[in-house]
């Protein structure tokens, strides 16, 4: 990148000798020093844009120069200002641009270079008569000539009023009657440096060319982790699934034969994560790296190919600050041994919760504990002291077999096939999972069926059906501290650049358990357009009392 800056300095193009300082580059860096707030009297902070084809243009094909074998050559030299030729702007190389377009001290007054010359210049139609009133270094004011480049008008170099005297016929182009000044200095600057600074950026997005997109797995989630699974419980997520598309910005760049790695960062909360407050968290922990599981070696351009990665250690549930890198090291193109990476700030685990809320009944407005005497007293409509099975089924119930399958937000898929499947939970009873997904991800949940419990099974008598299946998608878990740097963006949290800004959910308090967006099975409500407050549903499971089956 030094090498690249060094190309807009006239005198490194040039062929300047400077074993003592180069007065353009002293000028430069005096008047390019910073202030506190990053500002300086070389006010030219947009840079040159340059246009990725550039690369496309470089002199290293089989007919042209053999010594420039990469790509990256075409941002200092294509060939295209050749001796004999004429300078061109545009997106040449900035070399050939800054030599063909500027002086420097040891060339000012020779006839080294083709370009400028007087040709290019305004040297016949200059105002002898009306000098230009410019600064001077110790402050007061000075009168000079200066000699403009044709095609910008910039100042090129002041000049001798001796100079006038050598106007054709006469020649004198030869004589040391121009010079270089802080004026001819800033206009060169004026273009020079936005040049320098665009191919600079050009050089370091090339670099970083070859990216990767990744999204969450095919079907949508990284991962699972399933506590309830005793038998298989790893205490934490094993595995890591993601779709990988090489979204390089220039053509031919193809992923052909590789080393694939995935490496996950991450902190751990040093407290319980799932609550609506701010959780302090760890230091960045030893970087989690697997390669790919199948084998997997190319990354294609026209469309995903899903990944998956065995991890050798467990991430913990309580994981913050998720952030997937993903690694190709191999062929690009014609290159080998090339890096390209792919970075995603996914979800941190999410809880998905599942609840049987059949030990309570929603009746005319209020909660009642099912199968408690005042439910089954509103629901004995003929008041023979039972529940008959064409009245209200006021019961506790058991939840059986229900499937769950998640999948892509955008078309949310109900089982089969399922993730995870519950055999039976019982009344008040709750099932927790853990997801890492992207900002959402889609769920489907099966039919699935109630049956009476074994201390009311002798007087239940109703017909049990069970709940439709359904499909949706639902949020992720971000809890990170994300860093600003602009004014404006740290000023919306009220707060001064550059700052951190905590991130944390917000959790819903449901029967004294913090979940995030629980998939809640609720009783029928009695009557049916009955309506009862979550809010108002206790925490603490009804008390069944005596079983009125076990005194039969």
């Amino acid at each position: 990148m030094h090498l690249v800056a060094d190309a807009a300095v006239p005198a490194h193009v040039r062929n300047d000798l400077h074993p003592f300082g180069e007065p353009y580059e002293a000028w430069a860096a005096a008047n390019g020093r910073m202030d506190k707030d990053l500002n300086s009297k070389l006010d030219y902070k947009k840079p040159y844009p340059v246009d990725p084809a550039i690369f496309n243009r470089a002199v290293h094909n089989p007919t042209a120069d053999s010594m420039a074998p990469s790509s990256i050559s075409a941002l200092w030299d294509q060939d295209v200002y050749v001796p004999g030729g004429s300078p061109q702007d545009g997106l040449v190389g900035l070399a050939e641009y800054t030599n063909a377009y500027f002086f420097s001290e040891d060339t000012l007054n020779t006839n080294e270079y083709p370009h400028p010359n007087p040709s290019d210049t305004d040297i016949l139609s200059i105002d002898w008569k009306n000098p230009e009133l410019v600064d001077k270094q110790d402050g007061k004011k000075d009168l000079k000539i200066y000699l403009h480049h044709g095609s910008t008008n910039r100042r090129l170099a002041t000049i001798s009023y001796f100079l006038h005297d050598c106007l054709p016929p006469r020649s004198c182009w030869d004589y040391s009657l121009y010079f270089l000044d802080d004026a001819v200095y800033r206009d060169s600057a004026s273009l020079l440096i936005p040049r320098a600074v665009g191919y600079c950026t050009a050089l370091l997005d090339y670099f970083f060319r070859d990216t990767i997109e990744i999204t969450a797995g095919s079907e949508g989630i990284y991962s699972l982790y399933n506590p309830n699974d005793l038998a298989g419980d790893s205490g934490g997520f094993r595995t890591i699934t993601l779709m990988a598309r090489n979204s390089s910005a220039y053509a031919g760049e193809v992923m052909s034969d590789g080393k694939i790695e995935l490496i996950v960062k991450y902190r751990v909360a040093r407290s319980d994560p799932f609550v609506s407050a701010y959780v302090p968290a760890s230091e960045p922990l030893p970087n989690i790296i697997a390669p790919e599981k199948y084998g997997v070696r190319s990354i294609p351009s026209n469309g995903f190919v899903e990944l998956a990665f065995d991890l050798p250690g467990a991430l913990p549930k309580e994981a913050t600050d998720l952030y997937l890198q993903l690694v190709y090291k191999g062929t690009i193109g014609v290159e080998k041994d090339e890096v390209a990476m792919g970075f995603k700030d996914i979800s941190e685990p999410t809880p998905y919760d599942i609840f049987n809320n059949m030990d309570w009944v929603c009746m005319s407005g209020a909660w009642l504990p099912a199968g408690s005497p005042g439910a089954m007293s509103l629901a004995d409509a003929n008041e023979n002291g039972a529940v008959d099975a064409d009245e209200w089924d006021v019961f506790p119930h058991r939840l059986n077999n229900l499937d769950v399958r998640y999948s892509p937000s955008s078309a949310p898929l109900s089982p089969p096939p399922a993730h995870f499947s519950i055999a039976g939970l019982e009344p008040g009873q709750s099932y927790r999972v853990f997801v890492l997904g992207d900002a959402y991800f889609g769920s489907g949940v099966s039919l699935s069926s109630n049956s009476p419990i074994a201390s009311f099974g002798c007087i239940d008598q109703s017909w049990h059906s069970g709940f439709p299946g359904s499909t949706r998608a639902y949020p992720s878990v971000k809890r990170q501290t994300e860093w600003y740097s602009t004014p404006e963006e740290c000023a919306s949290y009220g707060l001064s650049p550059p700052c951190e800004v905590p991130r944390w959910p917000r959790f819903l308090t449901w029967r004294g358990k913090d979940g995030y967006w629980a998939l809640r099975v609720h009783y029928l409500r009695f009557p049916y357009d009955s309506v009862c407050s979550l809010d108002t549903l206790s925490s603490t499971p009804p008390d069944p009392g005596q079983s009125p089956c076990a005194v039969q």
